[in-house]
């Protein structure tokens, strides 16, 4: 795989003039497309990572794909491999691109993959790289919860307490005790990250707007990935965003509509 620092991050469409002799019958002009039509996005997670294994938080820091995650990955490109990409926008952090750079090889498409901040996972600030429990078990305790699994398992999603507390809580309380907590201070709260996430969207949209009828590949992360799909559509439930699954939202006539959650590549 070629490494993602060699994507580009921009997508520079150059046009060129074909000189037509004289006498000769110009080509006719190709059909604009109905700005109407309907397109549609298909928005996958990256692929599981070694953070991921390693129960280590990685919001803006981050890990290689692990073999299990490059699998998974190509999983997602092969079930998406009849779907004809006319553009690809991807969160810039590496992992991401991974994915979407495996995603468009086994497509076989040639399009450019334009790296997009705004797409990135929440910023954990100086929590960022922690182990999940050195970050969560403070957080959940902060807010009145009591942690009664055992710390020195390391694994803090395994724990029903866990579990339990952050099923009971919103997204937005959450944001913002890691955010008031984070002695970095580079933490986002709930507003900078809903507004960035928002700024996304302004990003997809306009990308689609570009192309009517045709189809979009986003790349992203878990957490950024279920709150985009809530700010577009508010009474969705999501139980969570698994590494390399596929979401689908279209888009006509300024509206988006989430059509499918989180399907694996082998059920899409």
């Amino acid at each position: 795989m070629k490494s993602w620092r060699t994507i580009a991050l921009s997508v520079i469409v150059a046009s060129s003039v074909a000189l037509i002799g004289c006498g000769q019958t110009s080509a006719p002009e190709p059909t604009a497309a109905d700005p109407a039509a309907e397109t549609t996005i298909y928005v996958v997670r990256h692929g599981e990572t070694w953070f991921n294994v390693q129960s280590i938080v990685s919001g803006w820091s981050d890990s290689f794909l692990t073999e299990k995650g490059e699998e998974q990955a190509n999983a997602a490109g092969k079930a998406l491999a009849d779907v004809s990409f006319d553009a690809v926008l991807s969160s810039d952090l590496g992992r991401a691109l991974d994915t979407a750079e495996t995603i468009v090889d086994v497509n076989e498409e040639p399009v450019e993959i334009t790296g997009v901040h705004e797409l990135r996972e929440q910023h954990y600030g100086g929590y960022d790289g922690m182990k999940d429990i050195d970050m969560w078990v403070p957080i959940m305790e902060q807010m009145g919860y009591p942690f009664t699994g055992d710390v020195a398992n390391q694994d803090f999603w395994s724990d029903p307490s866990a579990l339990e507390w952050y099923g009971s809580v919103s997204e937005e309380a959450i944001m913002d005790t890691i955010a008031s907590t984070d002695e970095s201070g580079y933490a986002e709260d709930w507003d900078a990250y809903q507004a960035r996430l928002s700024d996304a969207i302004g990003v997809i949209e306009n990308t689609a707007k570009k192309h009517p009828g045709g189809n979009v590949l986003v790349v992203s992360h878990g957490g950024a990935i279920g709150t985009l799909l809530h700010l577009l559509s508010p009474e969705l439930e999501i139980a969570g965003i698994g590494n390399a699954s596929i979401s689908t939202v279209t888009y006509k006539d300024g509206t988006f509509t989430v059509r499918a959650v989180g399907e694996e590549p082998s059920e899409f």
